[in-house]
């Protein structure tokens, strides 16, 4: 598909989202991220799929395509990606990984995860 596809596609899947139609709009944002030429129009497809798979409360798919967008050349598509993936880790209520991933966005999963371990309390701690 070529520009105009995708332009249309995240078109409708942004009057989706503002009538509330989360998976009608999921599925145009899905669309255009597939068919993605631009670099425009692909960041917004991904940053919408990922704010209506945030919606939905599955983060887990949110994030992984949010952190495809860290990888980016573009600094302010990065900034926003880690803050989004600090947004599901908030939603989620995993406080301590939301401050971890909006602080240190560069962290491999093993790496973050090892942080969040040493941020937990033990069993011995908490009885």
């Amino acid at each position: 598909a070529g520009t105009v596809e995708t332009q249309t596609w995240v078109l409708l899947a942004k009057a989706r989202e503002a009538t509330g139609d989360r998976r009608g709009a999921l599925e145009a944002y899905a669309r255009a991220a597939r068919d993605a030429k631009g670099a425009e129009f692909t960041r917004d497809a991904f940053f919408g799929e990922a704010r209506m798979l945030s919606a939905e409360k599955r983060w887990d798919q949110a994030r992984a395509i949010l952190e495809r967008l860290l990888k980016s050349d573009d600094s302010s598509t990065v900034v926003e990606a880690a803050y989004g993936i600090g947004e599901t880790f908030r939603e989620e209520g995993d406080l301590l990984a939301a401050a971890l991933s909006n602080l240190a966005p560069e962290l491999s999963d093993a790496a973050r995860h090892g942080l969040q371990a040493l941020g937990r309390p033990t069993r011995t701690e908490t009885r």
